[in-house]
């Protein structure tokens, strides 16, 4: 459902119930019946923009076992649309990945062909590679003069 609160067995000391009372008010249920273990889909660890999220619940005026079965209902509508909406977002994020990845692997794909390419003009041209040092070198001192054009 959402992340878990865990805590020691407390001591029914009389603030237990309260406590517990408290807590399934703001929308917690307890994950274990026999484990002090609560869990809420609005409390995840790194998540403090969901804090906001956990309210007590409202009461309605008349409104008795079928309120608050309307109240817990809406509340878990919430929080499936709430879900949905950051599956949808991790959706997004694992397309655009995706799309980085093809476009990796199309330029990988890409690579030999191009060197095919070079090696098949290079074995047409021997000296396309010496022209090419060359031009290079003659660039490098142009540049090293202060530039081609001064």
């Amino acid at each position: 459902m959402g992340s878990e609160c865990k805590g020691h067995q407390p001591q029914d000391d009389g603030g237990v119930a309260p406590f517990v009372a408290k807590t399934f008010h703001m929308g917690f249920r307890k994950v274990d019946p026999d484990v002090w273990e609560f869990a809420h889909e609005s409390f995840l660890r790194g998540q403090a923009k969901l804090l906001p999220l956990i309210v007590r619940k409202k009461k309605r005026a008349g409104a008795g076992a079928a309120g608050r079965e309307l109240c817990e209902e809406e509340e878990e509508v919430r929080g499936t649309i709430q879900a949905v909406q950051r599956l949808r977002d991790e959706r997004r994020g694992m397309e655009e990945e995706l799309q980085a990845m093809d476009r990796r692997l199309r330029a990988a794909e890409n690579r030999p062909g191009q060197m095919m390419a070079f090696l098949g003009k290079l074995a047409d041209d021997p000296g396309v590679v010496l022209r090419a040092m060359v031009a290079k070198k003659e660039e490098l001192a142009a540049a090293g003069a202060g530039g081609k054009y001064s």
